[in-house]
């Protein structure tokens, strides 16, 4: 489904004079009904990744994030031959991250961090950044740069929200079309419908595709953990 169609289902579900394809509010509920569907959930359409910042630089230890991040899947230094040296443990706790870069904990990160960080070659990862953590629109790492990493780079997968690749697509906007319009076009209609219910302040019509939208995510939910357990189940099978 396209971008156009997708407009004019709704348009016909919602059956008001004043809302067509191509007035403004279209936009807006649509938009906001993709925002929060990908808010809601992390979507394999959803995933990039690529070299995240190159030439890294001694003392490097916060870098933005590109705008239309939403969570890292996995952050890791890598030489100018793409060869992996660490791939970054994840720090959520702020304090214990904060603690880490106060009393400049590098042993203690390496001894407590075994089940996500990834130290390739020991010998000579002294410098090499070790842990990350999130701080508003930022990556920030432990231990900073040191003079041994400068010159690698960043490698990020990531999710990132869709919403902004539809703004630069000028008079094909109309046949544009991703995953949101299409296997998961029954979800975002519903986030839709809710959107437009709000928009108008029409409380019956918002209960209703609230009810459907939630629905849709809960039958998401338990689809995707049914497949996460068959998986293991058929891996201890094989073994």
């Amino acid at each position: 489904m396209t971008y156009l169609q997708f407009r004019n289902k709704l348009v016909r579900k919602v059956r008001r004079t004043d809302f067509t394809a191509t007035c403004d509010d279209i936009h807006v509920i649509v938009n906001s009904a993709r925002h929060n569907v990908q808010s809601r959930h992390n979507f394999s359409g959803m995933e990039a990744s690529g070299r995240f910042q190159n030439a890294l630089a001694e003392n490097d230890y916060r870098f933005a994030v590109p705008c239309s991040f939403k969570e890292i899947i996995d952050l890791r230094v890598l030489d100018s031959d793409d060869n992996i040296r660490v791939v970054l443990a994840k720090e959520v706790d702020r304090a214990k991250f904060n603690r880490l870069v106060v009393l400049d904990q590098v042993q203690w990160a390496i001894e407590n961090y075994k089940d996500t960080l990834i130290l390739i070659d020991l010998t000579g990862i002294e410098g090499f950044p070790l842990v990350y953590s999130m701080w508003s629109d930022a990556i920030e790492v432990f231990p900073k740069v040191g003079a041994q990493c400068a010159g690698n780079y960043l490698w990020m997968a990531f999710y990132r929200y869709l919403d902004q690749d539809m703004a630069g697509l000028a008079g094909e906007i109309d046949t544009y079309s991703d995953f949101l319009f299409q296997e998961q076009e029954p979800l975002t209609f519903n986030a839709a419908m809710m959107e437009a219910g709000l928009h108008f302040k029409d409380e019956e019509m918002v209960d209703k595709w609230a009810g459907l939208y939630e629905q849709g995510l809960l039958s998401l939910y338990k689809n995707e953990i049914a497949k996460k357990e068959a998986g293991r189940a058929g891996g201890c099978f094989g073994d």
